[in-house]
């Protein structure tokens, strides 16, 4: 899975700190801290809480799962 980092940004900064971020995404903080400062991608589910929660569309967050269409998958 991969996942849009700058965008994943925007929602900490919306946030105000990783561990209210953790909170709304229902995950540890340092979880947070290794999507945003390690590259590593959130869940399906922390996605569709953080996109909820921030007016992000869960399919700029994470396109390759809930847009497939856009990344050029067959099956979108």
């Amino acid at each position: 899975m991969k996942c849009n980092i700058e965008l994943l940004r925007i929602a900490l900064r919306l946030a105000g700190s990783k561990a209210e971020l953790a909170r709304v995404a229902g995950v540890s903080r340092p979880l947070v801290h290794y999507w945003v400062d390690r590259g590593g991608c959130p869940s399906p589910q922390a996605i569709i809480r953080i996109a909820k929660s921030y007016g992000i569309p869960k399919e700029d967050l994470m396109p390759d799962v809930f847009a497939p269409e856009r990344v050029g998958h067959p099956n979108g």
